[in-house]
């Protein structure tokens, strides 16, 4: 009796074991640009809900230059809160910068020529992406 007992609490561990080491190998680490892309949106969804109308225009601008170099980055609510900045910012220069912005992350391709964003010049960033806006609707 006591070596049917033994054999069968042995068998439970070996079971238990290999499904804890299979399950192991079944987790995929993520990877860079799964981090970039989860940093990227905890960040700007909170810094573009700040009061602060220069944080907001720098992470407009940040958001546009991502999705232009990194199109297939999803960016989860960051377009529905870009939006609403469109709709119903006090600001009227935060209103039209949100509107570039929610039309680069539409259609990142079609921003590809606007590679150059520079974040240390954001006036001249802004006038290329709505230069590009201009010549999409044209």
């Amino acid at each position: 009796m006591k070596t049917a007992y033994a054999l069968i609490v042995l068998a439970g561990l070996m079971l238990f074991t290999c499904g804890t080491a299979m399950s192991q190998t079944s987790i995929v680490p993520p990877t860079k640009q799964d981090i970039f892309a989860k940093r990227i949106r905890e960040n700007c969804l909170v810094a573009l809900r700040t009061n602060n109308n220069g944080v907001v225009e720098a992470v407009l601008l940040l958001v546009m230059d991502v999705k232009i170099r990194f199109p297939e980055v999803v960016l989860g609510d960051i377009p529905k809160v870009i939006d609403s900045l469109a709709a119903s910012s006090p600001s009227v220069s935060i209103r039209y910068k949100a509107l570039l912005a929610a039309q680069v992350c539409q259609s990142p391709e079609s921003f590809a020529n606007c590679k150059k964003i520079t974040l240390e010049d954001r006036e001249t960033s802004y006038r290329m992406i709505a230069a590009c806006v201009e010549e999409k609707l044209l």
